[in-house]
């Protein structure tokens, strides 16, 4: 794997790590779910103002590069 794959999943990990506990897990899922359809810029992981199913499937995409 190249640097700048390792340098992307570990950055996505931690910008969806939610709960603050160090990595993306599925404990992370509720806490992205309680701020969906709204303004978080925190779960804004596809930059566009609101959480929906584009930073749902980041979300995801992180979960995977974790497992």
């Amino acid at each position: 794997m190249s640097v700048s794959k390792i340098a992307t999943c570990f950055a996505a990990v931690i910008i969806s790590d939610f709960n603050d506990d160090g990595e993306t897990t599925i404990d992370d899922l509720p806490d992205f779910l309680s701020v969906f359809g709204k303004a978080a810029p925190r779960y804004d992981l596809d930059g566009d103002g609101t959480i929906g199913f584009g930073d749902f499937l980041k979300f995801a995409e992180a979960l995977n590069s974790t497992g």
